[in-house]
């Protein structure tokens, strides 16, 4: 979410075979970009968004029983809290887009929440051990930790993959990201959301935990690594959007106008800027479209996990942990993507009906 005008290229920067490809951004920050990058430094990105999502959707889905026998609450009640810890953890992401957009960077700013994340996550896993397990663990763990780590870095991950794309020479490489990214997201959330339930049902919490603690350090570790091997290209930050946005809704509302805030009529903003603002405002409706699905979506770890553990989930002979049962959302979406990709998009192109990217 960083603001620029459009930059250029930069013709007078040495080639180089493996970076054949530059870019100036409006402070004069040169980048060079892979000829490859989805092999060269996506791959790093992907591989660590689909072990943190693991880690994640490892987590959610035996948080309702966790939550029931460690701290004595009934179904509402742990219900009411995993839809607290959602509220705190999809707060978080403007939070994390400001910091990476003015102070940190993506890199850093990925890095800091992903240690936070961790230690969440660890500290999870002790509070499963009944000799030294004390309510504050959780609570700490689950409203502070893990939901501003996982939340913190939500904003980050796919921005980052994106911006190692060259604006110019990769334009058509970034729907194909952005479609392996979310198959990425769903593989991990189908790993993770039929190993930990076994976990539960066969060893111990703790051990159902563990797996995510460890996918996530796993995670990390590739993160670090594409850094330390130089394979991505980390942008400066140019300010935030969000925050420009938040001024631009206040001085409208003092102003009682949007146009009046133009720099052309006197205002504090380029006019380029109240147009994307606008633009954006416009979106606003498409976007509480969204706002059912998500009420629906977050069911699956809660309601609908109650109404699934009265059910008869025999299933040729084998009994299914309830918990499993919202694996097939992600199955369905992996199985989509892949469509998209190889059959969709092609017969797209061929009768030249692919909408352009945004």
């Amino acid at each position: 979410m960083t603001i620029t005008s459009s930059p250029t290229p930069s013709p007078n920067t040495p080639m180089n075979s493996e970076r054949p490809y530059t870019w100036t951004d409006v402070s004069g920050n040169v980048y060079h970009y892979y000829k490859h990058p989805m092999a060269k430094a996506v791959l790093f990105v992907l591989l660590q968004e689909l072990c943190e999502r693991l880690a994640f959707y490892g987590l959610t889905p035996n948080l309702q029983i966790f939550l029931k026998e460690y701290l004595g609450v009934d179904d509402a009640s742990a219900n009411s809290y995993i839809s607290t810890f959602n509220a705190i953890l999809y707060v978080t992401p403007l939070l994390s887009a400001v910091i990476s957009d003015t102070i940190l960077g993506l890199y850093l700013t990925i890095l800091v929440f992903s240690f936070v994340y961790m230690a969440g996550l660890a500290l999870l896993t002790l509070s499963t051990i009944h000799s030294i397990s004390q309510p504050w663990m959780i609570h700490l763990s689950l409203l502070f930790l893990i939901a501003f780590g996982a939340g913190g870095i939500k904003s980050c991950v796919n921005v980052m993959g994106a911006q190692q794309f060259h604006p110019q020479e990769h334009k058509d490489l970034i729907t194909r990201y952005y479609t392996y990214f979310y198959a990425s997201i769903n593989l991990g959330s189908i790993v993770g959301g039929i190993v930990t339930p076994i976990l539960v049902e066969s060893v111990s919490f703790t051990a159902s935990f563990l797996f995510p603690l460890v996918a996530f350090i796993i995670a990390t570790i590739v993160f670090i690594v594409g850094n330390m091997m130089g394979r991505y290209v980390k942008p400066k930050p140019q300010g935030s959007a969000v925050l420009e946005i938040l001024k631009v809704i206040f001085f409208s509302l003092t102003r009682c106008s949007m146009e009046k805030n133009k720099a052309s009529n006197g205002g504090r903003f380029k006019d380029g800027f109240i147009e994307d603002a606008k633009a954006l405002f416009r979106l606003v409706p498409l976007f509480s479209l969204i706002i059912p699905f998500v009420m629906a979506y977050n069911n699956m770890t809660t309601a609908f996990l109650t109404q699934g553990k009265k059910m008869d989930t025999n299933l040729f002979g084998w009994n299914m942990p309830a918990q499993m049962m919202q694996n097939v959302d992600p199955i369905a979406v992996v199985i989509t993507s892949v469509l998209v990709d190889t059959v969709l998009f092609p017969l797209l192109k061929k009768y030249n009906l692919m909408p352009s990217v945004l």
